[in-house]
């Protein structure tokens, strides 16, 4: 058995094969389709081999999916363990043969616990590029909110008797025709701005709304299971509905059940000690945070409380997304 580790880089791949008794080559390609070619025919050599990718959600996801759609076995290798793994060696350092061969090492020793790579689909793949384009948009459209709602502010400290609502299409679209009282010349450039940034919040709220429109038929179409999902129902582009509440409230007494706390001198902290068990399908808690609760024995010092919290939000969008 050979492992092939790859270490990813936005221009070139370093790929290192090992095998039992050490390195047995290594390799530079460029990041193209056709130093993917080349890699999987320089690997020819060895029937029987096993890949393993460093960041293969963002450099190294071209190769990766390359290697897996073509029937090869790939792994995926977090840049956190290569790093923890290169200051074990005895000759310190950091270069890319050093990183590829660290991840043909982890393959080799933990290829069993290691995740494996799946080839995307046409579905899957399109889901969560829709998704992550409309995270971009709904965190563009806040900003350029907050800023149309400081220049409104400069031309009228009252102009909330005029724009009721900055979230609202209606509000926006008083904004793109709003008139600023004054007959100065500053006060029509502050109109202009006015107008040019409620412009562009109403072409990203379009544009919002038609990856919303995609989303929720790709989900209805390839995910039906997802909207059986209570509080999905007709929401699967996200949202804070009552279902959504109601799972982290859930996940939030998981948390509590995984917590320790220990004292300090900085006051008490939490420390998770292990995974969340199949308890969290209880019926929601009426506290949404995990209350003040020291170890017994400890005595805090500082008076500092810390409160373990967990971003369910997150949570509840990979379950509907059905990501692991």
């Amino acid at each position: 058995m050979i492992w092939i580790g790859i270490d990813a880089h936005k221009r070139v791949h370093q790929a290192v094969a090992l095998s039992m008794d050490g390195v047995l080559a290594q390799k530079v390609i460029a990041n193209t389709a056709v130093g993917w070619t080349e890699l999987l025919r320089w690997a020819s050599t060895w029937p029987e081999r096993i890949w393993a990718v460093e960041g293969s959600g963002s450099l190294g996801r071209g190769v990766a999916q390359f290697l897996a759609v073509g029937g090869e076995q790939v792994h995926e290798v977090n840049p956190r363990w290569t790093a923890h793994r290169r200051r074990g060696l005895r000759r310190l350092g950091k270069s890319d043969v050093l990183d590829a061969q660290v991840v043909a090492r982890l393959l080799r020793e933990e290829g069993e616990s290691l995740p494996l790579i799946q080839a995307e689909t046409v579905a899957s793949a399109s889901l969560q590029l829709w998704s992550r384009l409309r995270d971009d948009l709904v965190l563009d459209m806040t900003r350029l909110r907050n800023r149309l709602h400081a220049l409104l502010l400069l031309c009228d400290p009252e102009y909330k008797h005029v724009i009721r609502s900055l979230r609202s299409r209606i509000g926006i679209q008083a904004a793109c025709a709003y008139t600023a009282p004054g007959t100065s010349q500053l006060d029509r450039v502050r109109e202009q701005a006015v107008r040019l940034v409620a412009k562009q919040i109403a072409l990203l709220m379009d544009q919002e709304r038609e990856l919303r429109t995609n989303i929720e038929s790709s989900v209805r179409q390839h995910f039906a299971p997802l909207l059986r999902i209570e509080g999905r129902a007709g929401d699967p582009g996200g949202g804070s509905d009552r279902g959504t509440r109601h799972a982290a409230a859930r996940f939030r007494r998981a948390a509590d059940r995984c917590t320790r706390w220990r004292g300090t001198r900085r006051g008490i902290q939490c420390r998770r000690s292990e995974a969340p068990s199949e308890s969290w399908r209880e019926p929601p808690s009426e506290h949404a945070a995990v209350p003040h609760r020291p170890r017994p024995g400890t005595r805090p010092m500082g008076g500092l409380r810390r409160t373990w919290l967990v971003d369910c939000k997150k949570v509840v969008h990979h379950v509907r997304l059905g990501a692991r």
